[in-house]
């Protein structure tokens, strides 16, 4: 059970990122983590081929635009961090050891990899992406990675107004009383340790 010193944060630059940062960085400070911000990018040619038959067409690899999109994920990561930065120096954010990976791949793939791999304490992403429709109440990659990871998971809504577990009062856990809940409950309780809060 060799889990790492650190909270993994998936990011794809949107505000549910933002708002999941701070979720992040505020439990990874609790609990004594570094963060990790990951982001995972695919290019067109990216081989989530199309079958014809059973034979796959792949396009060659355009390298100038593979090189494009990941020289603007590097510029959006990078307005991130500095968004983290005046964050930090203002004291809004703990200020926590942070490193970022960019990855190729689908999100939800590279997410659930990178857990199955480097087994991070807990992974806390926005519970809808960028392209959420209004009717999506997990998005479809928060929901994949919920599905695939062992590892526990916190989805932080858009607009929620406090993001900080030290602030509540109160968590609601559902349960319908079966085996594997009572282990999510143990695993939800070790996290709630460190806080003041009422478990229902």
């Amino acid at each position: 059970d060799n889990i790492q010193n650190e909270i993994l944060i998936p990011v794809d630059f949107s505000n549910y990122s933002e708002r999941a940062s701070e979720f992040g960085f505020r439990l990874a400070h609790d609990m004594g983590c570094n963060v990790k911000l990951l982001h995972a990018f695919f290019t067109p040619f990216y081989p989530a081929s199309i079958p014809f038959g059973d034979s796959f067409s792949v396009q060659a690899p355009d390298q100038e635009l593979y090189a494009e999109v990941k020289k603007k994920m590097e510029k959006e990561m990078k307005k991130l961090t500095e968004t983290i930065e005046a964050k930090i120096a203002r004291n809004e954010l703990p200020d926590v050891r942070y490193s970022q990976i960019l990855v190729e791949g689908l999100p939800e793939e590279e997410i659930i990899a990178y857990s199955k791999k480097m087994h991070p304490k807990a992974i806390v992403m926005g519970s809808r992406g960028k392209n959420a429709k209004d009717l999506d109440l997990i998005g479809s990659v928060t929901a994949e990675v919920i599905e695939g990871c062992k590892t526990p998971i916190f989805a932080i809504p858009e607009n929620v107004v406090d993001v900080d577990i030290a602030e509540m009062k109160s968590i609601v856990f559902l349960t319908t009383f079966q085996e594997r809940e009572f282990k999510a409950f143990d695993v939800m309780i070790r996290f709630l340790n460190p806080y003041p809060v009422k478990v229902y």
